[in-house]
């Protein structure tokens, strides 16, 4: 190690982690439990390389990212162009690593938790539906509502706790790190595009959501609360039953095929001093590009009949009267995170529950309620861009990704259900936004 730290590129890749910790300790949680399991992956799948394993395509690929982020203005791919090259160093220096090291540092992204926190709520409300139709068998006075179960009182919300987020993340890299040991006993691994691979990651996808199926029925069946002992009792019996032991099992009878042998690596000279100059490069600009004032929201000058209109970090819009708080939140770019109430309220310390579809003045939008100590609020919300209005994800981003005009989030928030028809249709009625 005395050797390595001698040379120049040693020290130029050290001082490029400044940077890029600034960058990142916003972003990327280091004490989250999905960040400390992925390193522990990554060590342990890197460790253990025994299949053919990659050293100029990780560098590579940091260099596409990097490129990508000077372009395209998300924390997300300058996470993923930093990895790309502390794997491409790691691998230069103790021999190369295998390509499995690309899921886990997908897996434990942040941007994997918000693709399943926000994607995933027609999961839980089809989990919530086959649930309660498990339970009616069992359970008298048994209601399911929405993302909601009730047995006797006593109400079990399906949100991305309850559907086990951290144990998705768990039992996806345990799928990792089960397939990479096997590989490693067995001495032979199909390579990560050969059907045996991918059919595995499906099987394992459909693990979880059995896993998370019955642990639903186990903790609505049991009245376990979350946290008592027994409601983690029963989310680490299913996570054992319903994905690790299956994943051994298939990991160690799979049917293997040559690998080809790791070989030594090579010495990348001017990969060595390029790389790491580009990521200082690339952590300046992105700091310059954060530290810009952004654009501000030209509605935001306006005035709205029968709304006070106040301008919020000058892309949402807060409109209010004596009835409502509605939100007007701009999605300016398709591939970005968007500001929908399960993850904002949140932020502000609600609870975001009850979540169901419901149609209001003859159209459709998600109605949540939110709690927070003994206050009570209800919550409606949907995509629109004047032209088209969904309340999928999916659908507003890709017409926007086809050239759509920009959608917006319009959040209607009051303090009475009773009250929410009439909020809508009030803000149905400015014409500027609708």
């Amino acid at each position: 190690m005395q050797t390595i730290w001698k040379k120049g590129w040693s020290w130029i890749l050290l001082l490029s982690a400044i940077p890029s910790v600034y960058i990142l300790h916003i972003y990327l949680s280091w004490t989250s439990a999905s960040t400390i399991l992925g390193l522990i992956s990554c060590y342990i799948v890197g460790a253990n390389s025994k299949e053919k394993g990659w050293v100029r395509e990780y560098a590579l690929l940091a260099i596409v990212a990097l490129l990508l982020t000077l372009f395209i203005p998300v924390k997300t791919l300058y996470f993923f162009s930093w990895s790309f090259t502390v794997l491409f160093f790691w691998a230069m220096v103790t021999g190369p690593k295998s390509p499995l090291l690309l899921p886990i540092l997908f897996f434990m992204s942040p941007i994997f938790q918000f693709v399943v926190q926000v994607f995933s709520f027609p999961i839980r409300l089809q989990l919530s539906s086959w649930a309660g139709s498990i339970l009616k068998h069992l359970i008298k006075d048994l209601k399911v509502e929405g993302n909601v179960i009730s047995n006797s009182g006593a109400e079990f919300s399906i949100d991305e706790v309850c559907m086990g987020l951290n144990m998705v993340v768990v039992s996806l890299l345990l799928g990792v790190v089960i397939w990479s040991l096997g590989a490693r006993f067995q001495r032979k691994s199909p390579p990560l595009h050969h059907l045996p691979f991918w059919l595995y990651f499906l099987i394992l996808m459909v693990c979880n959501v059995v896993m998370n199926l019955f642990r639903i029925v186990a903790i609505v069946l049991f009245k376990s609360m979350p946290g008592t002992w027994h409601h983690e009792a029963i989310g680490l019996i299913s996570l054992l039953v319903y994905v690790v032991l299956p994943l051994i099992w298939m990991a160690r009878f799979r049917k293997p095929t040559n690998s080809v042998a790791s070989k030594s690596s090579p010495t990348h000279h001017a990969l060595n001093y390029a790389l790491p100059l580009f990521l200082i490069l690339v952590a300046v600009k992105v700091i310059q590009r954060d530290q810009q004032a952004s654009i501000p929201n030209p509605l935001s000058s306006k005035s709205f009949e029968g709304y006070q209109v106040n301008s919020v970090n000058n892309t949402t819009l807060e409109l209010m009267d004596q009835l409502s708080l509605v939100y007007v939140k701009a999605n300016p770019n398709w591939y970005q995170a968007d500001h929908n109430p399960q993850i904002c309220w949140k932020a502000s310390g609600y609870v975001l529950g009850d979540i169901k579809y419901v149609s209001i003045n003859g159209k459709k939008c998600y109605q949540g309620v939110l709690k927070k100590g003994a206050e009570l609020m209800y919550t409606v919300w949907w995509y629109s861009n004047k032209k088209d209005r969904t309340l999928s994800q999916f659908e507003w981003r890709w017409k926007q990704f086809t050239g759509a005009p920009p959608f917006n989030l319009i959040n209607i928030t009051v303090k009475r259900e009773a009250d929410l028809q009439a909020a809508c249709l009030k803000f149905e009625q400015v014409k500027e936004l609708n």
